[in-house]
């Protein structure tokens, strides 16, 4: 019995973690390319998780949990739990982005992109709790 719940939380963590690299792609390249050069990080990152949010629930609903519940409540609860995790992350992001040992051994650009990727690490974990709760009442 511990090697199937074992299983089955190694095979939904995978699928969300695929799902997260698509919907993290976007956000990515959103955030350096897009919003990065005109907005501080903060604001950056917040914009870019927007549409990253997005992406994320859709590919979620579509292929990895089973909702207990409407479209519309489970969509309501992905967001605010999305929105506390992207809040997290936009004020971590702030911090990071100010760590010298980035700073000192980075170009600005590697920097941001750096801080991304740790705050984006963070966030998966704290994601995929709150997430498996919602789509499916259960943490494993």
């Amino acid at each position: 019995m511990k090697k199937l719940l074992t299983l089955k939380f190694g095979k939904s963590v995978f699928k969300f973690g695929l799902g997260s690299v698509v919907a993290t792609v976007v956000d990515l390249l959103l955030f350096v390319f897009v919003f990065s050069p005109i907005l501080s990080p903060f604001y950056a990152y917040l914009a870019a998780a927007a549409i990253g949010i997005s992406v994320n629930f859709l590919i979620q609903k579509l292929f990895i949990f089973e909702m207990k519940k409407s479209v519309y409540s489970t969509f309501l609860l992905s967001v605010s739990a999305s929105i506390i995790t992207t809040l997290i992350g936009a004020f971590l992001i702030e911090e990071f982005v100010e760590w010298s040992i980035l700073k000192e051994n980075l170009e600005e650009t590697h920097v941001k992109t750096v801080a991304y990727i740790l705050v984006t690490g963070i966030r998966f974990f704290l994601n995929f709790f709150s997430k498996k709760y919602i789509f499916e009442r259960k943490f494993i």
